[in-house]
């Protein structure tokens, strides 16, 4: 596949690797490796119900990160998993200051596995990558 993605959320990190992307931990990883970078997710849990996905438009890729964060969006309605609160511009220092595209996923303290399937799902959508779903495992044998 060859995209670099870089992420601090470990459910995320393995579903992208699953559906063949590159990734790096966003938290261990020094910011001039981001410069190779095709995208940048960041993620926080809070208290309200509900999730929002936020880019920067004063991130130098503005319009693809725009573009990224409404593919995790539409891809999180579609799971319905709670109130969707929309995609908003940030003007924090956060997203702006990454050389690739960027995007900012909150969502509630429940379903965190269900929301980063999502997300991976429509980061595949927005990338043109075959999303590969996780494998149940089979408990009765």
């Amino acid at each position: 596949m060859g995209h670099l993605l870089a992420t601090e959320n470990t459910f995320c990190k393995d579903a992208l690797r699953r559906c063949g992307f590159n990734v790096y931990d966003s938290q261990t990883t020094v910011s001039g490796a981001f410069f190779h970078c095709d995208a940048v997710l960041i993620f926080s849990q809070h208290d309200l119900r509900g999730f929002e996905v936020s880019y920067s438009p004063y991130n130098i890729y503005a319009a693809a990160s725009k573009n990224l964060s409404e593919h995790i969006f539409a891809a999180l309605i579609q799971q319905n998993l709670g109130v969707a609160r929309g995609v908003t511009a940030s003007d924090g220092k956060q997203l702006s200051g990454f050389n690739c595209r960027a995007a900012h996923v909150k969502y509630p303290k429940t379903h965190e596995r269900e929301i980063v399937e999502a997300v991976c799902f429509g980061v595949c959508k927005c990338f043109g990558a075959l999303y590969v779903p996780e494998k149940k495992q089979d408990i009765t044998n």
